[in-house]
């Protein structure tokens, strides 16, 4: 999904308002119980060098990655200075 002119976290929290709502939804008789989730990498031009589609791409799918071996079901983007990825999962309060 491509979001023009929408910095970083506000994308985030967009793209993790389609993460619940896939998470809310009524599987279970589609997969017969088999969960389903979503993991999400975002990227932002301020997170590349030089602010081109492949590089935006290869951000999100890094990000990506990092979403699903955090565990899956969160959305990530950035790289803070201490190297680890930032997840709006990890910064929402448990339920």
């Amino acid at each position: 999904m491509v979001l023009p002119a929408t910095e970083v976290p506000v994308a985030a929290a967009m793209l993790d308002g389609v993460r619940r709502a896939v998470a809310s939804f009524g599987w279970v008789e589609i997969t017969r119980g088999v969960p389903v989730t979503v993991s999400i990498g975002v990227a932002g031009r301020a997170e590349v060098a030089t602010p081109t589609r492949a590089a935006l791409l290869s951000t999100a799918d890094r990000n990506l990655y990092a979403a699903k071996h955090g565990g899956r079901d969160r959305v990530v983007w950035g790289t803070p200075s201490d190297g680890r990825n930032r997840s709006y999962r990890d910064s929402a309060p448990a339920a």
